[in-house]
């Protein structure tokens, strides 16, 4: 965790057995439970669109952020943190996900293409996190944007922040990376309303 917050406002529930937890196990565990569960979101017709929403949204709240807060003792409120699968315009002074690659450069999709990202491409940029995916699968979409036979949750969906202010930059696409090439860490921070109540189309470029 990367504690953010100017206001501190923990809970004393916090439970041993998850110390020895990083972040990016969190995160993989999560991906792989995504995984386990998207065959029997398939038999109950589950597995996309709305439906698909309405089962992942909450899934990973409480599955990945409430581990966190688990871990942490960080009081973290559904209204107060980065919704799975949304894009923010700013990715500051509300809870979310981060992630830094292992190594690099790193092998990246971004608009359909694959690209190579080096370290000096991220000088002062970070690495928010979106959603889990494959890229090519449109789980948030029509049945005939979903090939079953084809969808995992292998990749990250990322959206490319300035560091100073959580802004992401005009025309820049989100980029996808594969899960096992990151490392991930849960961002508390202190949440704005007023910045967070609409999406606001204000860049950093």
């Amino acid at each position: 965790m990367i504690d953010r917050r100017t206001i501190i406002d923990n809970h004393d529930d916090i439970d041993p057995g998850l110390q020895s937890l990083s972040d990016t196990a969190i995160m993989l565990e999560t991906s792989q439970a995504l995984t386990s569960i998207y065959p029997h979101l398939i038999k109950i017709k589950a597995h996309f669109g709305d439906p698909f929403d309405d089962f992942v949204e909450p899934f990973f709240f409480n599955f990945a952020y409430m581990t966190f807060s688990g871990k942490t003792g960080v009081i973290i409120k559904p209204t107060e943190t980065h919704k799975y699968g949304f894009q923010l315009h700013r990715y500051q002074k509300i809870n979310h996900i981060i992630a830094r690659p292992k190594q690099f450069p790193v092998s990246i999709i971004q608009d359909g293409h694959q690209k190579k990202l080096t370290e000096k491409d991220l000088t002062d940029k970070e690495l928010a996190f979106i959603q889990f995916g494959d890229t090519d699968n449109y789980l948030s979409g029509d049945n005939d944007q979903v090939n079953i036979y084809t969808v995992n949750f292998d990749y990250s969906e990322l959206a490319i922040t300035d560091r100073k202010s959580g802004l992401t930059f005009k025309d820049t696409e989100t980029i996808w990376i594969k899960n096992d090439l990151l490392d991930y860490d849960f961002i508390a921070e202190t949440y704005d309303q007023k910045e967070h109540k609409h999406f606001k189309h204000i860049y950093a470029d």
